[in-house]
């Protein structure tokens, strides 16, 4: 074992993902898989040294303060992995054969199998998984993630489709998608966020209405579809519209056009916003209109009402989580179902967003739970117990209710250091706004209080 200049433990771990292509949804989920064990390692003593497979290495690095190489070098990823502890795959959608014209299968679990060659423990850390629809996809699927030490996926609908896939070893745990971790940028999210809200907001005491969207196939039915609802939303409730394309290398011509489509003014956010910033922007948006699942996500996490709009049965059971419902399939859609959707979400915000609240201070633990446990498990061996004991091991980090100890890390409580602590119960705020249906400006966001605490100065080491 290697010890950092400070003279704790030191773990190297490399990260493989959708990273550096500018995609607000996955550089949260870099950001908060970072966090996460950075945290776990300072708590236990220990540090980490982290390398990502990057598209953009040197962004990657400046942004996050980790070790980064190029994606596509075979020679800089053999070394990468060569060097490293532990190969960590994740998370988000990676393992599908919808986009990347199918090869998204064969490159992921390509670089799972050649850290196994190379004899490195491998997770797949909260996956969204599939649809894999090819046969040779699935086959490969079943024989590389059958050989991984251990998997977690971020919904019940991902695990069953590795059940179908036949993986059966080791076991699959559900967690939540990382980026439930993520807080926005401190104060009103800097000049850039301030600068486009003044250009985007409407008259005093309208509601500022968000819209997400993305290339899929049947967008020449969907778009102008949401155009027309996003027009009928403005006469009803006087919203200003701003779109917010979170990936803009694929969103922004598409969120540009749609807006072209309407009758009322809208405008297109085309700054170039960190994932904590675009999380700060929505902290400002009175309710979001999404097709892409981290738009949703992102809403959910700072309390901004989301209506979803089905691409895919990961937005469907992302929702159903939520205890809320997609507006309709892309397929299917019509402006005036999505118009009707919108309009019972804005007469019951606020229930919603004190539903939210506590969904999300949920899917927080568990997203710090389930870092913990990965953690744990490769670098904490001696609480693993017996091999074969994984998911009694993953059991130690749950409740009966399937949710991590709130505000008290599990490990604590097990050691005698802290008792078991429920949530505390918090008195409902007063908000301001008219009646029922009237427009209210933003009230039940989750704070935007400052930067996130580091766990520890040397938990995650700069390169």
């Amino acid at each position: 074992m290697e010890y950092s200049e400070r003279g704790q433990a030191m773990h190297r771990i490399l990260i493989s993902g959708y990273h550096g292509f500018n995609n607000a949804g996955d550089e949260a989920i870099l950001e908060s898989i970072l966090q996460v064990l950075g945290r776990a390692a300072s708590r236990r003593g220990s540090s980490l040294e982290v390398t990502v497979l990057s598209a953009d290495p040197e962004k990657t690095r400046q942004t996050n303060g980790v070790h980064a190489v190029n994606r596509t070098s075979l020679p800089a990823i053999l070394g990468a992995i060569r060097r490293c502890d532990l190969f960590v795959s994740g998370g988000g959608s990676l393992l599908q054969d919808k986009t990347g014209k199918g090869l998204s299968v064969f490159y992921y679990l390509g670089l799972v199998f050649l850290a196994r060659l190379c004899g490195k423990p491998t997770v797949l850390y909260a996956h969204g998984i599939g649809p894999i629809t090819r046969r040779v996809n699935r086959i490969i699927a079943r024989w590389i993630i059958n050989g991984v030490d251990l998997v977690t996926v971020r919904d019940a609908e991902s695990k069953r489709e590795l059940e179908s896939l036949g993986v059966t070893r080791p076991p699959v745990h559900v967690t939540v998608d990382p980026a439930f971790f993520l807080m926005p940028a401190s104060g009103d999210g800097g000049e850039k966020v301030q600068a486009l809200l003044e250009r985007s907001r409407p008259p005093s005491g309208a509601p500022l209405l968000g819209i997400s969207v993305r290339e899929w196939a049947g967008q020449e039915h969907f778009l102008p579809e949401i155009a027309r609802a996003a027009d009928m939303l403005s006469r009803e409730l006087g919203a200003g519209i701003l779109f917010v394309p979170l990936f803009p290398g694929q969103d922004l011509e598409v969120s540009r056009r749609t807006a072209a489509m309407m009758e009322a003014p809208a405008r297109v956010a085309e700054e170039d916003l960190s994932s904590r910033e675009m999380l700060a922007l929505f902290t400002h948006l009175d309710l979001l209109i999404g097709v892409r699942l981290h738009s949703l996500i992102f809403a959910a996490l700072v309390g901004t009402p989301p209506v979803g709009v089905g691409y895919d049965p990961k937005v469907s059971s992302f929702l159903d989580r939520l205890g809320l419902e997609a507006a309709g399939s892309v397929e299917q859609l019509t402006a005036e179902d999505l118009y009707r959707s919108v309009l019972e979400t804005w007469r019951n915000r606020e229930p919603i967003r004190e539903r939210l609240r506590e969904t999300v201070e949920a899917f927080s633990r568990e997203a710090v739970g389930c870092g913990e446990m990965i953690y744990d498990f490769f670098f904490e061996k001696d609480r693993r117990g017996r091999p074969g004991d994984e998911a009694a091991f993953a059991g130690e980090y749950r409740l009966e209710n399937g949710r991590p100890l709130a505000g008290v890390n599990r490990l604590e409580v097990d050691a005698g250091i802290a008792e078991p602590k429920p949530p505390e119960p918090r008195e409902k705020e007063a908000r301001p706004g008219g009646a029922e249906g009237e427009p209210a400006g933003p009230t039940g966001r989750r704070p935007a209080p400052g930067p996130q605490p580091a766990a520890d100065p040397g938990a995650v080491r700069s390169p």
